[in-house]
């Protein structure tokens, strides 16, 4: 039985949306959303090719100063291009009010954090098993339901 629920007027329908802390966040996943997962695996193109042209882009002279003193400072507005984009991209793939420089509280997202990957990438790998994770149960969902409307069918064969 679906669970829309009327009240005052107003129908809140089940979207599949579930809802998740990331650093105190929330966060919004919807697997149940077929459109998501091209999204998603669009996306991971999208951040390799990303991730391929920071590298590729960004400055042999991290060690010298700029004209404020900081080292590696000519990098810094390619930093933000790449940071705005991933950000973008993110918001593009996962939708529903998700605010990525909230949930990565401001970091731009090519920081390379204390276990020596980008914040993205510590992203994805914590994500990435939760979409699974959701997307098999939905999968045992729908085969549950598929079965109980065919059983009949399959007796009669039987």
């Amino acid at each position: 039985m679906s669970q829309n629920k009327e009240k005052n007027n107003e129908i809140n329908l089940d979207l599949g949306y579930k809802t998740y802390s990331i650093n105190g966040v929330d966060f919004y996943l919807n697997v149940s959303d077929l459109n998501f997962y091209n999204r998603f695996r669009d996306a991971y193109k999208f951040f390799e090719d990303i991730d391929k042209e920071y590298q590729e882009r960004f400055s042999d002279n991290t060690d010298k100063p700029d004209e404020f003193g900081f080292i590696g400072g000519d990098n810094l507005p390619l930093m933000k291009e790449f940071d705005e984009k991933t950000k973008k991209k993110l918001n593009d793939v996962f939708g529903c009010g998700n605010d990525f420089n909230l949930i990565f509280k401001g970091v731009n997202c090519m920081s390379i954090t204390t276990n020596g990957n980008n914040v993205l990438f510590n992203f994805l790998t914590a994500i990435t098993p939760i979409i699974e994770k959701e997307s098999n149960r939905r999968i045992e969902l729908s085969q549950k339901r598929i079965e109980k409307h065919t059983i009949k069918y399959q007796k009669k064969k039987g």
